[in-house]
């Protein structure tokens, strides 16, 4: 009996560690992962370029709704199929910067159901490493499409953030001008950031320029963790898995995330 829980209890940990960015997680996910494979193709979005700057506020802001397709259908690691609590999400951009917002559904935020205190929203430091503790969403960015480089951003509902250089750590990377806010709301949260594009060091990014990105989510009521591209069961720091952003001057609005 006591090995049989030991050997639940070490899994349980493994599998919540692979899709965080702590110490302990970095070690569990570095150690024993096969070497990057060759680049494969992930879903593909056009981001258009915004007619105003978004207030951010972590509301929905109309600017989004003319320069943006919706972003949907969230899966679960490992070609588990759709997430059960979905993610829809925006992105537009300026000269100045890329401004993602998050809105992510979730029942135990419908104050009918009396399950509020499952949701977690704790942490209201930045570059806590337990952020990832909390209901979090996260932003994964290759400027320039450049690979297997890339950035990692996560922000909490109370629009804390955790930033780092690949598996690095919050001491890798520190995105200089970087802002976020975050909401909650019956039966649903937001999250709304505004990345500047100096902070990658890069120039902004221009019609006919493609960037690599992923958008992820850890929903800690059910313990899913999902994401816009699928990744397979290694975890969210998967840059060869990583989606396709077009930039554009104006959306197609036939193009679909």
């Amino acid at each position: 009996m006591k090995s049989t829980f030991f050997f639940l209890f070490v899994t349980a940990l493994l599998t919540g560690a692979l899709f965080t960015c702590g110490t302990e997680a970095h070690a569990l996910s570095a150690a024993g992962t096969d070497p990057v494979p060759e680049r494969q193709a992930g879903p593909r979005v056009q981001v258009g370029r915004g007619i105003a700057a978004p207030v951010i506020d972590g509301k929905p802001d109309e600017v989004y709704l003319h320069g943006s397709v919706e972003i949907g259908n969230f899966s679960v690691p490992g070609n588990n199929g759709l997430a059960g609590e979905q993610t829809k999400c925006r992105l537009i951009y300026d000269k100045d910067n890329l401004y993602i917002l998050f809105n992510c559904m979730e029942r135990v935020l419908d104050p009918v159901l009396n399950q509020v205190d499952r949701f977690r929203a704790e942490v209201r430091e930045r570059d806590s490493a337990r952020l990832f503790r909390d209901d979090c969403v996260e932003l994964f960015i290759a400027p320039g499409g450049i690979f297997p480089d890339y950035y990692h951003i996560a922000v909490n509902s109370l629009g804390m953030v955790y930033d780092a250089r690949e598996m690095g750590g919050p001491k890798s990377w520190n995105g200089a001008g970087i802002r976020a806010r975050g909401t909650q709301d019956n039966g649903r949260w937001t999250v709304e950031i505004a990345v500047p594009f100096k902070a990658f060091g890069v120039s902004a990014p221009g019609p006919g320029d493609t960037w690599r990105i992923n958008l992820c989510r850890t929903q800690q009521p059910g313990k899913e963790y999902s994401s816009w591209a699928p990744v397979s069961s290694k975890g969210f720091h998967s840059p060869e898995r990583f989606g396709f952003v077009d930039f554009v001057e104006r959306v197609d609005a036939a193009v679909s995330g």
